[in-house]
Formats: structure tokens, sequence, C-alpha cells
């Protein structure tokens, strides 16, 4: 998942929201599991921001929150997904970053 800023910017904060009310009621298992944050001025070279592992959601719509320790701006960021339980049914209802 990538996102263009229109100008570069700090990101201090990232929050991933898991699927409301998947069928089935195996949100967990749709949300990322692994990932690591990245920044990036020219979609070439990436630094890594924020590392995360065994990201778990007990039921749909939860919003899981991270620090990220950084000063520099970017204008691209990605959630590069390393892990998922499911990488056919990987969804992310909502992106917050702040």
């Amino acid at each position: 998942v990538e996102i263009k800023c229109s100008r570069p910017v700090v990101i201090k904060q990232l929050g991933i929201r898991s699927q409301q009310n998947s069928p089935g009621g195996v949100e967990h298992k749709r949300s990322p599991l692994d990932f690591i944050f990245q920044g990036s001025d020219d979609r070439t070279e990436w630094k890594d921001l924020l590392s995360v592992k065994g990201n778990r959601y007990l039921e749909g719509g939860v919003l899981n929150q991270w620090n990220i320790v950084n000063d520099q701006a970017f204008s691209y960021y990605r959630i590069f997904i390393t892990a998922s339980d499911d990488p056919l049914l990987l969804t992310i209802s909502q992106i917050v970053i702040k």
C-alpha cells in the first residue's frame, strides 16, 4: 500500500483499522500480520521507519496504532506487508497517519 503526499511531510504515527464485519467473522485473518512502514523521496530507495510483527485484531473495526520515531519528511510512504494469515483475503479498512 503506497501513499503519495502533495508535499514532503513527517509522519509520527500510523494506524490501521481492521475490516468491519467480514464474512464469517474472520477480521483477524484478513489484516496485515507483519509489515514494514517505509518512507521515500523517489520511490526507489526506501527507509524503514517502523517494523511490526504479530499484529492481531480481536474483532472487526478495531484501530491499532503505532508511534514512529522519525523527523525526516518524505513525499512517499508505504506499508510493505510481509505476512498475513490469509494473503488471498488481505484487507485494510482504513489507514490513519499523523
